[in-house]
């Protein structure tokens, strides 16, 4: 294969394979933390409890509970050893992500 057919090859794969990414919308990040003295599995079960029953979709991970639902994700983050709980929340829309952010601080 020549080289200038081979390029117009691979321009053409690319342009196909980020033809999705270029048509979402960027995410908006609400973040905001809380002091806690929880332990470490107590945050965790929490934060599982909280995620699940908000609908989402959840995984926890060492530190954290991370979920998805439709185009939201949050994370809350259980950093005990400094007395802090992180939270996340992001969708493509900024009001939507700021009221679920508020929505996951609520519930915890």
């Amino acid at each position: 294969m020549n080289k200038h057919l081979w390029c117009a090859t691979l321009a053409g794969c690319l342009s196909v394979a980020i033809a999705p990414i270029a048509d979402a919308a960027p995410a908006k990040i609400w973040t905001t933390w809380e002091q806690t003295n929880l332990s470490q599995k107590r945050c965790l079960s929490r934060a599982k409890n909280v995620i699940r029953d908000l609908g989402y979709d959840y995984q926890t991970l060492t530190s954290g509970v991370y979920g998805e639902y439709d185009d939201y994700s949050v994370t809350i983050r259980c950093i005990t050893d400094m007395n802090m709980v992180f939270f996340i929340a992001t969708h493509p829309n900024t009001d939507w992500a700021s009221e679920e952010l508020i929505n996951l601080v609520d519930a915890f």
